[in-house]
């Protein structure tokens, strides 16, 4: 997928010291809204999901710009009850209500 090709090159500038290319909470939220809204939605979801646990990693690991929002919750959920995914979707909420609070 494009998306991937973006976000690998971005990671292989950081690794090349041009740290400003990180990709951030924006960018990343960005690649779960275009696998989220792709075609074949669900060969994708698994990739949004990872990107939204990658988010919540670092963000745990004490990157504060890195905290995902909650449409970035709403888009990964939303794509999993789409494809039926219903356990998994419930887990992305409870992820969420832990780190923005809620319920």
């Amino acid at each position: 997928a494009h998306v991937e090709r973006i976000l690998n090159k971005m990671h292989d500038h950081v690794k090349l010291g041009k740290s400003y290319l990180k990709p951030n909470q924006i960018t990343i939220t960005t690649a779960i809204s275009a696998y989220t809204n792709a075609r074949y939605e669900g060969k994708f979801v698994p990739k949004a999901q990872q990107l939204l646990s990658e988010m919540i990693q670092e963000y745990e690991a004490g990157d504060t710009s890195m905290k995902p929002q909650k449409l970035a919750f709403n888009m990964v959920r939303s794509a999993l009850i789409k494809i039926g995914k219903e356990e998994e979707a419930s887990k992305v909420e409870q992820q969420e209500h832990k780190i923005l609070g809620g319920r």
